[in-house]
């Protein structure tokens, strides 16, 4: 939804994700960590989106709605449970790449 590609003069970079976890969904991420920091969104209106989300070594069960912030240089990953919604990944970086799994 934004990136540099789309205006040259950002700084962040936001991907929105529309989520269905009954779907065959591949894992959203493998654990990665970037040397930004990432702030991610669950968000449901009707059906309660769940997810797995690894932080470093420890691991939580979030419901939407939930709001999640990331360090830069924490490891981290997030795996759809049950549910249907959003899940919005903003990166706080103007040097973004969706490309490999370690992202710096």
């Amino acid at each position: 939804m934004l990136d540099k590609s789309i205006i040259p003069e950002s700084n962040t970079h936001i991907a929105v994700h529309f989520v269905d976890a009954s779907n065959n969904l591949p894992e959203y991420s493998e654990l990665h960590k970037h040397n930004h920091d990432e702030i991610n969104l669950i968000l449901s209106e009707k059906s309660k989106l769940t997810y797995n989300v690894q932080l470093g070594d420890e691991k939580y069960k979030i419901s939407s709605n939930s709001s999640i912030f990331i360090p830069k240089g924490l490891s981290h990953s997030a795996q759809a449970l049950s549910g249907k919604g959003i899940f919005v990944c903003i990166i706080l970086s103007s040097n973004y790449s969706s490309k490999g799994k370690s992202i710096s």
